[in-house]
């Protein structure tokens, strides 16, 4: 122990880092073990997106280098917390809960329905 009863006892998992060039890592504090590729044992988020630490132009697209926390019903997708914000905390604030939006859904076929019966 470097710091005697000061040391803070670590969680032996992997982190996401990034290299003063933008370069996503993967450090492991516990073994103190870091990989340029994907730790075994670990899954990564499934979201497609634009790989702009690469400096290419066109921007490349790829899978996305955080690991897959949530995992979808509709799709059955998995996605890091910063992509299930993205896709579906959007999607939330526009139409509020699922319940809530199937009845959005529900009252616009509705409505649609009944203009197309009038019309």
């Amino acid at each position: 122990k470097a710091l005697g009863h000061h040391d803070l006892p670590v969680i032996d998992e992997w982190k996401v880092l990034r290299d003063t060039q933008g370069f996503p890592y993967y450090y492991n504090p516990h073994s103190t073990s870091m990989s340029w590729e994907q730790p075994p044992s670990t899954i990564l988020c499934g979201e497609k997106v634009p790989c702009t630490w690469q400096r290419q132009h066109p921007v490349p697209i790829s899978s996305c280098e955080y690991f897959a926390t949530k995992r979808t019903n509709r799709d059955g997708n998995l996605y890091c917390e910063r992509c299930w914000n993205k896709k579906f905390i959007a999607i939330e604030q526009v139409w509020g809960s699922p319940k809530t939006m199937n009845h959005h859904l529900k009252t616009k076929f509705q409505t649609l329905s009944i203009k197309r019966i009038r019309g």
